[in-house]
């Protein structure tokens, strides 16, 4: 199961430009669970098979201040100057796993190559936590409405 840690990619650059001007927004009300509301450092991760190489699947953890209103709606905004120091990742296929074993210095992206798993269809699921410099665990959240310690993603595999 070896990933491949990667700086920027230009690959990036297309989830990002989807969003005007470096800001998202989801005016969702959250109904799930109980956020607290106010500005905060984050990771927001994308997770998905890699558009131009067949194979490969890319998860990419973006630093970016998550603001969450009283009125349970959320926004983000890049950060260039920001808190990530160290990271856990973990890759399991068809159930979720919980990253363990030592903090990795933060990366951006990590890459994993879709032939040291089953050839069939499925989810590869995707596990990560981060923290910063001091030690204290950053949120991260593929919904910003949802963000977690610890967060685990599937990814659908149709081979």
């Amino acid at each position: 199961m070896p990933l491949a840690l990667k700086q920027p990619a230009t690959w990036l650059a297309v989830a990002v430009s989807l969003l005007p001007l470096g800001l998202a927004a989801c005016s969702t009300p959250n109904s799930a669970a109980q956020v607290t509301a106010g500005r905060r450092p984050a990771v927001r991760v994308t997770w998905q098979l890699h558009q131009e190489q067949q194979g490969l699947a890319v998860a990419a953890f973006d630093p970016v201040e998550l603001r969450i209103s009283q009125e349970g709606q959320a926004a983000w905004s890049p950060l260039d100057l920001h808190p990530v120091a160290e990271m856990r990742t973990c890759v399991a296929w068809d159930a979720p796993c919980t990253p363990n074993g030592a903090w990795l210095p933060y990366q951006l992206t990590i890459e994993v190559a879709l032939d040291e798993y089953p050839a069939a269809n499925g989810q590869l699921w995707l596990g990560a936590a981060f923290r910063q410099r001091d030690g204290l665990p950053l949120e991260a959240f593929v919904d910003p409405l949802a963000p977690q310690r610890v967060i685990q993603v599937p990814l659908t595999v149709d081979r």
